[in-house]
């Protein structure tokens, strides 16, 4: 999720480019059809499972049960973020360590946050009940709280949201007020405040919206009710990926134009696709897990086909690289998005194995971010820094030239001066005569 840049990235790396519409169609079928189904596969066939066999004979328990171990287990992953990273994260996908690894981890979190969802839904299904009303206010409240956090992309689920197992974010459960976390009071209040607020009210959200189709799209017949609802993912879907790209446009055009108010564009554009484009989520999910319902109910041995169906769902999907899509966690801002990347849904599967060099430049950006723009005096201060250290070098490299000249000269004789030890005007030659003449050079 990141490209700031039109010309250059940073460090002199391009950006990559903005996908096609026929890529973004080709991505949004596939996680569609393939990955969102499978992902309800999982979530159904434990939901299910826990229905008929925890506490059957007292529903209320089971919810509290569920309610408690839930948010329990996701505040400790949260807590223990680091402790995954520093002893489990491994980017060669063939050792051990990755394998078993990431594997468990993911496993256990989308088992925990199954946990989480069933308690809360259930709760509030038995003290409130299934009605008009009661799915109104469900869905204000989540709609609300998530809108005044800036929170709505909590609310994103596949088919709109796909997520890689080799992510360099896979263990982060980022907060709501700080986005990495560190062993400090804040920061715990912080997990446990995107856990118990924001969750649940995404969780609020989500129960509005489906028992709102149970109220009021056939609720007298369960299979039109969920093909229709499947039908309508479909459109949806259709309608925000034409949107997807407008929006973008206009998100970009805010920051390069509107740098003062860039962020309250931002905020609204990515408000405005999320409100849009969360429903596409929902009538999925619904579409798929009523139509499983319905065509399974009539068989013996509802446990074995719920969990085959479950194993099922994470079994491809961790085939696949994208088992971690299964999961829920940490919170995202509206209006935070890099200008690539606002107001795009992150669906991106198809487009991460046949573009390699666009997503290992994101990954290379994520791991090694660009520095922060410098103000206009700390750009003073290094063109200063520059001037000097500039004229020091070429002062060093005049010296070092100008001795390698001079050594390089050849040695030229000042004069020469014989000395005859005789002191005779006349040299004789003969040999009985003759006496040893010093020969004296001296040079430059």
């Amino acid at each position: 999720m990141t490209d700031r840049y039109d010309e250059e990235g940073p460090g002199g790396r391009s950006p990559p480019p903005r996908d096609s519409v026929l890529a973004l169609l080709a991505d949004s079928a596939f996680s569609h059809l393939v990955i969102g189904s499978l992902t309800v596969l999982f979530w159904r066939g434990l939901w299910e499972f826990l229905n008929r066999n925890l506490t059957p004979d007292d529903p209320e328990l089971g919810a509290w049960i569920c309610f408690a171990a839930g948010n329990a287990g996701l505040v400790a992953l949260s807590l223990s973020q680091n402790l995954w990273k520093t002893y489990v994260t491994s980017r060669d996908v063939r050792s051990p360590r990755w394998i078993v690894g990431y594997h468990v981890y993911t496993y256990a979190l989308g088992a925990l946050n199954v946990l989480h969802w069933r308690g809360l839904w259930s709760l509030l299904d038995i003290y409130t009940g299934i009605s008009e009303l009661s799915c109104w206010i469900s869905l204000a409240v989540g709609q609300g709280v998530t809108w005044l956090l800036r929170c709505s992309k909590c609310s994103v689920a596949p088919p709109l949201w796909v997520e890689i197992d080799n992510s360099p974010e896979f263990f982060l459960h980022s907060g709501r007020f700080y986005p990495e976390f560190r062993l400090t009071a804040g920061c715990v209040f912080d997990s446990i405040f995107t856990v118990f607020v924001v969750h649940q009210a995404t969780i609020l959200y989500w129960r509005g919206t489906w028992e709102l189709f149970d109220v009021y799209l056939f609720p007298d017949d369960p299979h039109a009710s969920a093909v229709y609802t499947f039908l309508c993912s479909f459109v949806l879907h259709a309608f925000v990926c034409l949107l997807q790209p407008l929006l973008n446009s206009l998100y970009r055009f805010s920051a390069a134009r509107s740098p003062r108010h860039a962020r309250t564009w931002h905020w609204l554009l990515e408000t405005i696709v999320y409100f849009v484009g969360n429903p596409v989520c929902v009538t999925h999910w619904r579409g798929v897990w009523n139509l499983c319902t319905v065509y399974s109910v009539d068989y013996e041995h509802q446990d074995a086909i719920d969990v085959a169906t479950h194993l099922l769902g994470i079994g491809a999907l961790m085939l696949m690289m994208c088992g971690h899509s299964v999961t829920t966690r940490g919170c995202a801002l509206d209006g935070d998005s890099p200008v690539e990347e606002g107001c795009m849904f992150s669906n991106r599967y198809l487009r991460y194995w046949f573009d390699g060099r666009r997503y290992a430049c994101d990954d290379d950006r994520k791991q090694h971010p660009p520095p922060p723009p410098l103000t206009r005096k700390d750009e003073t201060k290094q063109q200063s820094r520059w001037k000097t250290s500039a004229e020091k070098r070429s002062q060093e490299c005049q010296s070092a030239y100008a001795d390698q000249q001079r050594l390089s000269q050849p040695l030229r004789p000042r004069h020469l001066q014989f000395n005859n030890n005789n002191n005779n005007s006349k040299i004789d030659s003969s040999p009985a005569n003759t006496a040893p003449i010093v020969l004296q050079i001296t040079y430059v």
